[in-house]
Order: C-alpha cells, then structure tokens, then sequence
C-alpha cells in the first residue's frame, strides 16, 4: 500500500542545518515528506481491530532512525461468510424436499464447495457442523464452519403442492413456546 511519511533529510541528516545554513532541501526542518510503497504481509486468522507493527517505518527520530509504523486492521465483511475467532457461519438455503426427505448438498466453504448430507426431517434454523473447515491459524488447528440451514419455499406453488401442504396433520411448531408475560 503507499504511505505518505516524514523521513530525516538525507542533505542535513535531520538536523536541518548544513554548515551553520538552513538547510535548502527541507527547509530546515529536518525532514522531508516522501511517499513510499510498503509490503506488509497480512497473518493467517487475523482479525479486525488487530495491530501489526511494521520496523523502521514510523516517524524519523534523529539521523537515520524511525519510529515503527502500527497498522490497524479493518476487515471488511464478506456477503456470505460469516467469522468468529477462527469459525465461519454462514447460511445455508435448501429446498422444502431436501428438509423432507434429506439431500446431499454444495456448502459453499472459505476452502471451496464441499458436498454435506442433510438429514431428513431437517428444520430450519438446524447447524449442520463442518469440522476443520473454517479459519486455520498459523501453527493450530483450523477452525468450523457451521451452514444453518434456512428454508427456502417455491416462489409459485402449483395447486398440488399446495393441496399436499394442507394435508399436513396440524402440528403447533410453537407448542412449548412460554406463553405467559415474564
């Protein structure tokens, strides 16, 4: 990234004097300002709000010393994945048949796609745990990820599924939800 700092005046050496003068390249104050492209390599699992300090980068201290450069890091969020430490959470949308009746699925991964089996009889809301699929730390062992499942019903419902999902028994999917102020 490019990075506008001080750095002490080569000519004077900070000083902001050569020979008793002021120095004409800075301007006697010792520094100049100079833009320069700095690599930093980000870690594995880093996290927004971490500090990574960079040597040498930072304000000039005197002749040929710098303080170091602090970079804080903002992550910015992904529209899938969602993280926490080293878990990704992500939802994970199936059809009204696959809850049914089961189904192998895609879950999309940080890692890439990997195929899951979804139980039948799956709710919504149900998390269906990946291990070892989420962040990896340097030197530990990676994180989950975890697919909640959330249903995802037709758009246009023909006339027989409409007739089959009225055939359902009445079930109360609230039954045992408090029903009284606390």
């Amino acid at each position: 990234f490019p990075l506008q700092r001080e750095i002490g005046c080569p000519d004077c050496a900070g000083a902001g004097r050569v020979g008793g003068e002021g120095c004409e390249r800075c301007g006697g104050r010792g520094t100049l300002v100079e833009l320069e492209r700095v690599r930093v390599r980000l870690p594995r699992a880093i996290e927004d709000g971490d500090r990574l300090r960079v040597e040498g980068k930072g304000r000039p201290l005197g002749p040929g010393r710098q303080t170091d450069l602090v970079l804080v890091v903002r992550v910015r969020p992904h529209p899938y994945f969602r993280r926490q430490g080293i878990d990704v959470h992500a939802d994970l949308p199936i059809s009204l048949a696959d809850a049914a009746f089961g189904a192998e699925v895609e879950v999309p991964t940080v890692d890439g796609p990997v195929r899951v089996r979804v139980p039948p009889g799956t709710s919504g809301g149900r998390v269906l745990r990946l291990r070892g699929r989420g962040i990896a730390p340097p030197g530990g062992e990676p994180g989950d990820h975890l697919a909640r499942i959330t249903l995802r019903l037709p758009e246009r419902m023909d006339e027989a599924l409409r007739e089959a999902l009225r055939r359902q028994p009445a079930e109360d999917p609230r039954r045992g939800l408090p029903r009284e102020a606390l």
